[in-house]
């Protein structure tokens, strides 16, 4: 997100005739548009609210395309004046950048590591250096694109997230400054250039969108046509061409109309960027097309408290995400309302502060290439500072606690982890995957078919290693966020239903002796079905279908697993933080709404598949001491692989192997 002041963004080219002639001397300058600041009110106001109160603007994520297109709108016009006057400079260019990016974003970057020293574990550290780095060189959004797995941590937990945005910005203006000098000296119409490069980079966030929605999110190339919608609004204002009158009204009522209705109506489910961010984008490009005197843009976006905001919207972006994220980190994600109000105050008043106080003094300053010089040292130096702290592993080498936890200080990595899965194989995660492939079902007899999500493809490492022991044949389907339910939909899987009916038929033709059915029944990626009774209802379903499907076989459900919210390592380091002393073997699973939910489906999920003849297992009763969950096992040694789960709920090997050689007395009685 780029926020220019008042002083910048009056910085505007003279009005021409034609695209492809030479600066007309007698043209009227553009003004400063009180407007745009407004509307950049709006844009991190959204941002905020969506952030700290998300139930208030489920859709309020969309204020950072507003932002976009603001900047390609302000930022290309600077760089045609540049052109106009034939003085345009790319070391002049990057300096102004620098020195109005930079100035927040080094005092933000330095505040959140010393920050993170303060309150996070060393792992959480470590975590922030990487992201200090990506942020101090802008590629925050490739590395948080290459960490947007199932499997990641929540977003919340990223302190430096934001700068995604930024990232995106200064990769774009690392072109466009190059195309635009390009199509200046070939004197083309501006629409060779700006349609064919917006309409491609459209089509491809509609594209990626469909396919991997996190790619989309991140990737720059699915986000470039916002600013350039901003830049062709730009070149059409700057050429004189504005909507005035009673049109102008009119379509500035209804753009700020859909603004409010995106804040309100689009929500994290929303298949966003792609065609979805047409709206929002849209919108913002017309109230930059229309007068400033009209409609709304006069009544709302020009008045004195909206300009304000817009002044300090820059660094109130950067400095509401870290206090937001740091204080979620501490408060174990319980951010109440009046914590909320707290972090919004805050973040206003660090705004505010860092605009008075920082940024305008070193606007001002004569020396302005020393300054750049020295702004830009801090940030990148500041990026060393993160890839030493990722390095060093949050700085915990060589501390007592490593030899003491080496469960917690030395994790096993998710790639690493997975691989034991199968994944891209048995276990798929893979968004637009249909089916699994024919090898995943073993030819000997007894059969055992494993069918589930991750929580199903967790236990795999145990029968693997049950099988040194019992002579079975093994097959396994397994696939994230599915669950073994007919008609499952899933946000992280597209292909949920069809998956299943695929995995329904392969049951049918090889007639497994022992067909287990495994989950985590109760998830944030379910969208279907939802809630405990949905589930127990499409659980009836799919026993009843088994019952005709394979009479034969012999079905185990097992149940859900108690969740060591946010997770089992945070809570094992947090207990160290309050007590001083190694956590023991066993402790009390977090009392959430979700482990509550989760017991209790435990027991109706128990009766259920009892009365209907099959068997069910509780994982409670064989990893906590009684079925209240108030002392349950956290590791199974303590060796670096020994922590019972790998995150809140997926086991980790030594776990799976102990569990299945448990459930070996119920699939192969003596």
């Amino acid at each position: 997100m780029t926020s220019l002041s008042s002083k910048n963004a009056a910085t505007t080219a003279p009005l021409q005739g034609q695209e492809s002639q030479p600066r007309d001397h007698n043209a009227s300058s553009l003004k400063y548009r009180r407007d745009v600041d407004g509307l950049r009110a709006i844009a991190v106001a959204s941002v905020v609210l969506f952030h700290v109160f998300p139930n208030w603007l489920p859709g309020g994520f969309v204020g950072v395309d507003i932002f976009f297109v603001i900047s390609g709108f302000l930022i290309s016009r600077i760089i045609w004046d540049g052109l106009s006057e034939g003085q345009f400079s790319y070391l002049d260019f990057y300096r102004r950048r620098i020195m109005r990016i930079f100035p927040a974003l080094a005092l933000v970057l330095a505040a959140t590591l010393v920050a993170g020293w303060a309150l996070l574990f060393w792992d959480e550290f470590a975590r922030l250096g990487k992201h200090t780095l990506a942020g101090a060189f802008f590629f925050s959004n490739f590395s948080l694109w290459n960490e947007g797995g199932y499997f990641d941590i929540a977003v919340e937990r990223k302190p430096l997230l934001h700068l995604w945005s930024l990232s995106i910005e200064e990769q774009f203006y690392l072109v466009w400054p190059l195309i635009l000098a390009a199509w200046w000296r070939l004197r083309l119409p501006f629409s060779w250039i700006a349609a064919p490069l917006g309409l491609a980079s459209f089509a491809f966030s509609v594209w990626l969108t469909a396919g991997e929605p996190t790619a989309a999110f991140y990737n720059p190339l699915s986000r470039f046509w916002e600013l350039l919608l901003g830049a062709v609004v730009g070149n059409i204002v700057r050429r004189g061409f504005s909507l005035q009158g009673p049109l102008a009204d009119l379509l500035s009522t209804l753009s700020v109309a859909a603004l409010v209705a995106t804040f309100i109506t689009f929500s994290r489910s929303t298949p966003f960027p792609g065609a979805y961010a047409l709206l929002p984008a849209g919108a913002t490009a017309i109230l930059l097309l229309c007068s400033p005197n009209s409609g709304l843009n006069s009544l709302i976006l020009s008045r004195r408290l909206m300009v304000g905001v817009g002044l300090i919207s820059y660094p109130l972006y950067l400095w509401h995400w870290p206090i937001f994220s740091l204080a979620f980190i501490k408060l174990q994600g319980f951010v109440f309302p009046g914590v909320g109000a707290a972090i919004v105050g805050a973040s206003v008043l660090l705004a505010w502060g860092t605009y008075a106080f920082v940024e305008k003094p070193l606007r001002h300053r004569r020396r302005s290439w020393a300054t750049s010089a020295a702004l830009a040292a801090a940030v990148f130096g500041l990026g060393g500072l993160g890839f030493l702290t990722e390095q060093q592993r949050g700085f915990v080498r060589g501390s007592k606690l490593e030899q003491a936890a080496p469960f917690l200080t030395q994790p096993t990595s998710v790639q690493s982890w997975l691989k034991e899965l199968r994944t891209g194989s048995c276990y798929i995660q893979d968004w637009e995957a249909s089916a699994h492939p024919e090898s995943c079902i073993e030819q000997s007899r007894p059969l055992v078919f494993l069918w589930g999500d991750s929580y199903a493809a967790a236990l795999y490492p145990g029968f693997r290693d049950l099988k040194s022991k019992f002579a079975f044949g093994f097959a396994e389907m397994t696939q994230s966020g599915c669950p073994p339910l007919a008609d499952a939909v899933s946000n992280v899987r597209k292909n949920c239903a069809l998956i299943n009916n695929d995995i329904l038929s392969h049951v049918r033709t090889a007639k497994p002796d022992i067909l287990i059915l495994a989950a985590a029944w109760v998830s944030a990626t379910y969208v279907s079905p939802k809630t405990p009774d949905a589930v127990l209802a499409a659980l009836r379903n799919q026993l009843d279908t088994l019952r005709s499907t394979v009479p034969g076989t012999k079905i185990i459900v097992i149940g859900p697993l108690m969740r060591w919210e946010p997770a089992l390592a945070t809570v094992l380091q947090s207990h160290i933080k309050q007590t001083g002393t190694m956590p023991p073997r066993y402790l009390p699973i977090p009392a959430t709404n979700l482990n509550t939910t989760i017991r209790n489906l435990d027991a109706r999920m128990a009766e259920l598949v009892r009365s209907i003849g099959y068997t069910y297992i509780s994982p409670q009763s064989y990893f906590c001491e009684d079925d209240s969950g108030k002392s349950c096992l956290t590791r199974m040694d303590d060796s670096p692989k020994g922590l019972l789960v790998y995150d809140d709920g997926h086991l980790n090997p030594p776990a799976a192997t102990y569990f299945v050689s448990k459930l070996a007395d119920v699939m192969f009685p003596q």
